[in-house]
Parts: structure tokens; sequence; C-alpha cells
């Protein structure tokens, strides 16, 4: 916040003091941190009327509006004059237009969060209503002045009026009507109208770490610029930005920075003159000098402004200058660089480049994924009502599993009714998962999509059957823009730290993500996508012939379906008839306090601790699905886990290898047992041997136990699976 009258924005302004507030409930004042500044009661009309009109005026529309004298210019430099003594700081005193910024205590007031915690915060948040807003100031002026007086003071009120009824429904739908009578009396006292106070549907909060943070980031660049950079996914970072402005002083202005320095420069040039105060000069400059011009814009815009780069590309370190620059300003400003979330395997260089241009300035806020707890309140609050069933955590993890988190995706999801999963991508959410090869030449993006018709690893051999002799330049295209990752048939993580190591020299690649997948494998226009899977058919025969039978029974070629089915190697026939044995049912284990911790395996199993629960997630391709092996410590192993599943593989086929399970427990040097949907033939894989251990019943909790011995290793192997599991040392709350 700088407080300042200022006339054209091609002058500097004086930069006054950081902590200066225009206190307008009850009697006008000036202060500066706890003190009030003495003003004259002209100047203090004056200060008050350009902080809340917030744009420029001229010296003549003021002098007539605070003095129907002859001398009323004469009296308005006085006036400025005296204001300069008190520490204002003043442009050149011959320029025409004055403009004046300041936060308000009733900016403050508002902002104030409805997390009441007694009746006594609650009158600590009134106590600034001590009557009508900006008394004091009745005497003063014209009778111009007296009616804008009164329209503003009416305009406040609303504010006031409208800031209270809202108060007043969040601590009514909490069942407080002692505060909410509090909130009422006050009203009345003041002569303001609340009308019936309505329980508010409590919309959750997403993210609220990450929002408490930023809020903490706004406030610090009232004083000085800061950076913040967003990692996020599509469709997540522009909602959190929005969230986080609505109904604030903060304006944005925003770009995608991966368009290249000179159209970025245009852009933010036309938003950024749409913000100027009337009568600003800022001189518009050639190409060469746009930086330079960007620069002049921001100093002269008067507002706190949110500078957003969505997406800068680092080969093209174009915007680096603009935020030094922009740092460097003395305005309310914050320069906010997305980004999409980085990976242990796909690290972006951005943070350490802005950690040179900010060093402490920086602030990285990561959007992670939504969690199973957190579309479980958005089910609680989009179904709120006396009616309303209790939320169902099984749907909940359905749709996670579906939507892999995607904030646009679930939003799309849950406007139907109900709400259930659906595998066909939104067209709106394939399009904000593309958006970012837009600007991409078409036979990048051709290449892309013929890859993304590959179910599983991609080698070398399979890319050059796909895309021929461009196949490696395609290849490492993919893993430079963050879409091909190494990946490997088994995916180990530590329990409950969920540590990994990177895997050294991955013979094959996958795509990091499957909604990204789907979205590109759309794009591939039919009769080609036809095509190419009879080709991959063919090529992966000899070494795959689970993946090439996928192909042949898409393609309907009989021929290519035999050949395949007769290449599988022959599974035993399970000893067990029916459904075989029934783990014990188990009671909903109570939830921990634990901070949320996730980690994304390249095959697509998302592992997530929360609340004291230990969650496994994955929407995969239909290709053979990884191996994912849980490991916990000798001193860390367990007698059985509690275990519920809300998705679960279907019954293993003859045709599949290897077979799919939901949940397997291994003692040390043991086998694997295998709960799944149905009876799974003893089979070896990688030198383990497998064993059927009985059946896991949808949305019911199980317990699993392996006495005498202790489970040292938890794992599943499934395209589909939404499982959660419960048991001491699993996660870092039970340590």
């Amino acid at each position: 916040m700088t407080t300042s009258l200022q006339g054209p924005a091609s002058a500097l302004p004086t930069v006054g003091t950081q902590t200066w507030r225009l206190q307008v409930l009850g009697h006008v004042a000036l202060c500066d941190g706890d003190d009030v500044v003495p003003l004259f009661h002209k100047g203090l009309a004056l200060v008050t009327y350009l902080v809340l009109e917030g744009r420029a005026h001229h010296r003549e529309h003021l002098a007539a509006l605070l003095w129907d004298t002859p001398d009323a210019l004469g009296n308005l430099r006085v006036e400025l004059l005296r204001l300069r003594r008190r520490g204002v700081g003043l442009l050149p005193p011959r320029q025409p237009m004055l403009s004046l910024r300041c936060r308000t205590d009733l900016d403050d007031w508002e902002a104030a969060p409805d997390d009441f915690r007694s009746e006594c915060e609650v009158l600590e948040w009134l106590s600034p209503l001590r009557g009508p807003a900006l008394s004091g100031l009745e005497d003063l002026g014209t009778t111009a002045f007296h009616d804008w007086l009164d329209s503003q003071r009416s305009a406040l009120h609303d504010r006031v009026e409208a800031r209270l009824a809202r108060a007043a429904s969040v601590l009514a739908a909490r069942g407080d009507q002692a505060s909410v009578r509090l909130i009422a009396a006050r009203a009345e006292a003041l002569g303001l109208e609340l009308g019936s106070v309505r329980p508010a549907q409590e919309t959750p909060v997403l993210w609220p770490a990450q929002q408490a943070r930023w809020r903490e980031v706004l406030g610090r660049a009232r004083h000085q610029p800061q950076l913040v950079l967003l990692h996020g996914e599509a469709g997540t970072r522009r909602e959190m930005l929005d969230t986080l402005v609505r109904g604030s002083a903060w304006q944005t202005v925003q770009v995608h920075a991966g368009s290249g320095g000179p159209l970025c420069c245009a852009a933010l040039g036309v938003q950024l003159r749409r913000l100027l105060p009337p009568g600003s000069g800022v001189p518009r400059r050639p190409e060469p000098d746009s930086l330079l011009e960007l620069a002049e814009l921001l100093g002269a815009v008067t507002t706190p402004l949110l500078l957003v780069l969505h997406d800068p590309s680092p080969d093209d370190p174009w915007w680096v200058a603009l935020i030094g620059t922009a740092l460097d300003l003395p305005s309310a400003l914050t320069v906010v660089v997305t980004d999409s979330a980085p990976t242990h395997l796909n690290p972006r260089p951005l943070a350490p480049l802005l950690r040179r241009v900010a060093g402490p300035r920086l602030h990285v806020l990561a959007l992670l994924p939504l969690g199973v707890e957190e579309v479980s309140r958005m089910l609680q609050a989009r179904d709120s009502g006396p009616e309303a069933p209790a939320p169902d955590d099984g749907l909940a993890a359905q749709l996670v599993q579906c939507t892999e988190g995607s904030l646009p995706y679930l939003q799309a999801l849950l406007e139907r009714d109900p709400p259930v999963p659906d595998y066909r991508l939104p067209a709106p959410v394939a399009e904000l998962l593309l958006a970012g090869l837009a600007a991409r030449p078409a036979a990048e993006r051709h290449a892309l999509a013929r890859l993304a018709q590959v179910y599983g690893p991609i080698t070398p051999d399979l890319a050059a059957a796909v895309l021929g002799p461009e196949a490696d330049d395609r290849l490492a295209l993919g893993v430079r823009l963050g879409l091909l990752v190494p990946v490997e048939a088994t995916e180990t993580l530590h329990l409950p730290d969920l540590s990994v190591r990177t895997p050294d020299g991955a013979a094959a690649l996958g795509f990091a993500h499957e909604l990204t997948r789907c979205a590109l494998a759309a794009t591939l226009p039919a009769h080609e996508r036809d095509a190419l899977r009879r080709d991959l058919a063919r090529a992966l025969l000899p070494g795959d012939p689970a993946r090439s039978l996928l192909y042949a029974e898409r393609t309907g070629d009989p021929e290519l379906r035999e050949r395949a089915r007769a290449a599988l190697p022959a599974l035993p026939a399970s000893p067990l008839r029916g459904q075989g044995p029934c783990p014990v049912p188990a009671t909903s284990p109570p939830p921990g306090d634990q901070p949320r911790q996730e980690h994304r395996t390249p095959g697509g199993y998302r592992v997530l601790a929360e609340h004291g629960l230990l969650r496994v997630l994955r929407r995969g391709h239909p290709g053979p699905s990884p191996l994912l092996v849980l490991k916990l410590g000798a001193g860390d192993a367990v007698p059985g886990v509690v275990a519920r599943v809300d998705l679960l593989p279907a019954a293993p086929r003859p045709d599949q290898w290897p077979p799919e399970f939901a949940l397997g427990l291994r003692v040390e040097g043991g086998p694997r047992l295998l709960y799944t949907s149905g009876p799974v033939p003893p089979h070896e894989v990688g030198g383990v041997p497998h064993v059927y251990g009985g059946l896991l019943p949808l949305g019911r909790w199980v317990c699993l136990n392996v006495a005498p011995g202790r489970v040292t290793e938890l794992s599943v192997r499934s395209q589909q699976v939404a499982l959660t599991l419960a048991a001491p040392a699993l996660t870092r709350h039970h340590r």
C-alpha cells in the first residue's frame, strides 16, 4: 500500500508510510498505525473524498467541492501544503490531477474471517461499529459535498449491513444464536436491517492451508512486491486465484506466458491501461522498449495488483526481466507464476530460476489433486438440508478415482443428479488438459496422439512401430513437456514416509497422467486409430501377447485375436470353487488429525495418507497394470490391516496376465496373499509365489490377519482401484 497524493502516472510517486489507514467507521480519522494523524478538517475531508472515490480528480473540481469562495484554489493549495507537512507524499505541486490510495478500516473489518470461537470474539469484531459512518464531516464543504457524503454513507452502510448479514448466517448455521443476537442488536443500534437470518450453506474450503498462506503473502505485498510460484493442474490455478481475490480490492491481469514475449507484452499493456486512473499519461513505446512501458504502467496503477503469468517456458525466459523489474517497484503488487505440478521424475527448473530473481520474497504453493476427504465434504455441501443423507465416503472415493482428483472433472460430475463416476472425459475437461499443447506444431500434437494409443510401457521399438524414424525425437519431446515419464513393472514405496527411489535407466516410458493420455488419444481420427491398433496388435504379439490381445479385440479381427490368445501363458486352474473365504467384518476406524501426504507413482497409483488412513487409488489404461509394493520396516510390521475397497478389479480372466488383485499381504519371505473379487489361480511373478487369500466385499470394512506372522509388505495390481487401509505404522500419524 502506498499513501500518496499523485498526479499523472508518468511521474514517479513519493511513497509515504506503509501503515496509514483511513478510519471511516464512526468518526473519520487518518491513522498511522495506532496513532491518529492530526489534520485540519478540510484536509481530512479532501483525503476522505479521494480515498473513497478511488480515482483521480482535477484540482478545480476538488476546490469547488470543498470551498464556496472565490479563492477556492488558493485554499486547496494551502491544505495540500499542510498535508505534505504531515508526511503525506505529494507529487510536484502543479500537477492538475490528484488521487489518493489508502486502505480503510472498513476494508480490514470486511476481510475478517467468520471463524469466531466465542461471543467475546464476536463483540471484539463488532467494536469498530461505533456510530454512523463518516461522522464529523457534516458541517464541511458545499452542498455538492454534502450530497456526496450522504450517498457515500449510504453505500458504506450497505456494505456493513451485508457483512453483518453474512456473519449472522454463518453463526446461525453453527447454532450460535447468542452471537446472532449480538449482531442483530448492533445492526438495530446503527439503524440497519438484517432481515430474517437464515443459516448459510457452507461451501467446503479447498486447499485451506494454501489459502491461509496466500492471504499472508497478499498482506506482505501491500508493503513490498512478492512473487508466488503456484503449482497446480489445469483448471485449478485460475479457480484458486479467482476465489482469493473475489470481493477484494485486488485487480488481476494475466496472460499465457508461453505465447512469447512480444504478444504477451502487448496483451498485458492493453489490460494495464484499462486500470489506470483518468489523466494518466504513460506513453506507448516501440517493441524493443515494451518491458520499459510495462514497468511504467505497473508503477502507474493505483490499485493492488496481481500480475499472473501462466505456464512460462524456461526455454524462452523473456518474462524473467519483467518479474525482476516488477519486484523493484514501490507498488502493492503480487507477481504469480503458474505451472503444472512437478514430480520427482519430472522436476521443472522454474523454482531455482525464480529464487535467483526474488530471493526470500518467493513463495511456492502447490494445489494437490483433491482427496477423498475433500470430495466427501463437497458431496455433503451439495446435498445439505434437513433430509440430506450422511456423506458417502464410498462414492467420494469412486469419484476421486475416476477423476484423478481433477477439480474441473469433479465439478462436471457433481452437477449431475445423482453424481456418479463417468470415465468419458467431458469435452471442457479435455480442452483444459490439452490447452498447454495448443501452441505446439500440428505434427507434434499428431505424434503425441499416436503415442497415446499405446496402453502401458512405450519402448523405443514400440515407438518406432507407431511413429517410424521420428520416434526418438517425439519421445524426447514428450519427456521434455512432462507428458512421458520412465516407468517400471514394479513400483515400490516405503511406509510411512511414502519415500521412493527414482528408477535408473528405465527401459520404457509411459504417460504421466491417464486423463491426459485419454484426451490426446481422442484427438486421433477414428480410421487412423483402427489402423494403428492393428499395427500394435502385430508388433506386440511376439513379446507381449496380453497387450496384443487388447488391440486385436478392438479391431474386430478374429485371426489376430486367436493368434494373440494362443500366445498367452497357460494359467493353472484355481483349486477353489465359488468365491472363497470372506474376511472378518470390522468397524470403521476413528479419524486421525494427520496432515495430508501424497505420492503419485509413474504407473498411475495415487497413494494418500490422510486423517490416519492410507488410500490407494488408480485410474489406469486398459493394458497390464504395474505392481505397487508398499514396504514396512522390520520394526513397523503389523499382524494385519483393516481394509475397505470401494472399487476393485473384476474377477480374473484366463486371458489376463498377470492377474489383477485389489490387495496383497506378505510376510517376509513368504507368498503374497491376494484379496480381490474372486479366486485367483496360484502363480509366480518376479520369483514371488502368489496365492488366493480371500474375497474383498465392496464398501465394507474388513479385518485381514496373517497371524502368527506379521505383514511387512502390502501390494496392489489393478487397472481401476479405490482401496483404504488402516493399521499402526501405515501413516506418520501412528508414529
